[in-house]
């Protein structure tokens, strides 16, 4: 069970993707209490009219789920983003049906004329103990079925890759526009220069950039005070060399391999242990990229 949970899961929420997950979730809701909401109990115990009620219900899924996806996720840090995992999106949703079944409770609270039996705190827990035991094998199964197509999408598009940098390999072909890069750096006088055909990646880490080539005697790492930006700007021209991910910038035919999971490519390059990952937002660009050297 440990090892399901911490399976590598892709961060998938999106400001439209949340907006429509909450306006299709708030409609539902507000049709389905609308006609489970009894004319009599409506009466007896609220304030509000069954219509205003059903309307609340539709609000507070809308609500929690743009405070739960939308609002939260932008405490967290990109490398907490970048490692996110089955159990994390699990936790994301049960703190969705936590937040609601608190705000159902409050909402019930403020406008029940009178505390009746709904409103106790053992009948609470009892929805909450439900709500959360359901919610979570619900999610569970969910994300488990999502995880398992992802993942199998993106097996079967490493097996291309990897059948295409075979393709490249046997053609033997150098960079396209191959030459020698002179980069400016953030030090007077300091210049980032290397051939663009020995280039196997670059790496950012903070206001550094660490250099990766390839020699004859081995590989070569030179660090620069230099922004990943720029260099990217600078290396447009040459259509071999691309940025996979915001601390990486790579070139596509120094590439031995690819591997992965569901929640991002890594790239594995000669004399390098260490992965260079491929952004899941960076997938098509990458593909389209390798395709088109086999071309």
């Amino acid at each position: 069970m440990n090892n399901l949970l911490f399976k590598p899961y892709p961060f998938l929420f999106s400001f439209w993707k949340n907006l429509l997950m909450a306006i299709g979730f708030g409609i539902c809701a507000g049709f389905i209490n609308y006609y489970r909401l009894d004319n009599a109990f409506v009466g007896e115990y609220l304030k509000t009219s069954k219509e205003i009620t059903a309307l609340f219900f539709s609000l507070i899924p809308f609500f929690c789920i743009l405070l739960i996806f939308e609002v939260l996720p932008k405490l967290f840090s990109e490398k907490f983003k970048e490692n996110w995992n089955i159990l994390k999106e699990v936790l994301l949703v049960l703190g969705l049906i936590f937040s609601i079944v608190i705000s159902v409770y409050l909402f019930f609270f403020l406008i029940s004329k009178e505390e009746p039996s709904f409103l106790q705190s053992s009948f609470i827990i009892k929805i909450a103990i439900y709500a959360f035991s359901t919610g979570s094998f619900f999610s569970l199964v969910v994300v488990w079925i999502n995880y398992t197509v992802i993942l199998r999408n993106n097996l079967k598009k490493i097996k291309e890759q990897n059948q295409q940098l075979k393709q490249i390999a046997d053609k033997n072909e150098k960079i396209k526009n191959a030459g020698t890069a002179t980069i400016p750096t953030q030090i007077k006088n300091e210049l980032i220069k290397f051939n663009t055909a020995d280039l196997l990646f670059i790496k950012s880490e903070g206001n550094y950039l660490e250099v990766f080539t390839q020699k004859i005697s081995g590989t070569e790492t030179k660090l620069y005070r230099a922004a990943l930006q720029e260099v990217e700007k600078a290396l447009a021209p040459y259509t071999d060399i691309m940025r996979t991910h915001r601390s990486y910038i790579v070139n596509l035919k120094k590439i031995k391999r690819t591997s992965g999971n569901a929640r991002n490519y890594q790239l594995y390059f000669e004399g390098f242990q260490d992965a260079v990952p491929v952004s899941r937002n960076r997938f098509q660009d990458f593909n389209e990229r390798l395709k088109s050297l086999t071309d």
